[in-house]
């Protein structure tokens, strides 16, 4: 999937990616140019980073900019698993050996992700023509994750 959708959404501008069935929220980096997998990715290279050389939060004071600072092209995206209904909550942790039907210990814990976490909730846009807000609300109300693009 990587390897053929990343360029497109790279080269198109693309802000923004919404995904679902991994039981949980998950957040990319606004990140560009990364098509292998997760051992080859590398927060200097593949992320938006802030002023001190950190992965960007795009939260508060770090909004992502639609042109990415570093490159000056609008070429980073943010994907974020928005399928964390049904059983997010619910976890079948492997046995030792075992590979298929049980959640793996580290099965949230992605180089490219900001922001992980097996619980249930929904993502709430709100856009203006300068600005998209992205929310993800829990069970409780309580606003878990956000970030901003701006244009």
């Amino acid at each position: 999937m990587c390897e053929v959708f990343t360029p497109i959404f790279d080269s198109y501008g693309m802000d923004v990616v919404y995904d679902g069935h991994s039981h949980s929220h998950e957040r990319s980096y606004c990140m560009g140019g990364h098509t292998g997998l997760s051992p080859t990715f590398d927060l200097a290279t593949h992320a938006e980073l802030n002023d001190m050389g950190e992965g960007a939060s795009g939260q508060g004071d770090e909004a992502y900019s639609q042109i990415s600072l570093g490159s000056r092209a609008d070429d980073k995206v943010v994907y974020t698993v928005a399928g964390s209904s049904g059983k997010a909550d619910e976890l079948d942790p492997c046995e030792p050996g075992q590979t298929l039907g049980c959640t793996p210990a580290d099965w949230l814990q992605h180089p490219a992700h900001f922001f992980s976490l097996p619980e249930k909730g929904s993502v709430v846009l709100d856009a203006t023509a300068t600005e998209l807000t992205s929310r993800f609300i829990d069970v409780n109300g309580d606003v878990i994750d956000s970030f901003v693009i701006k244009r």
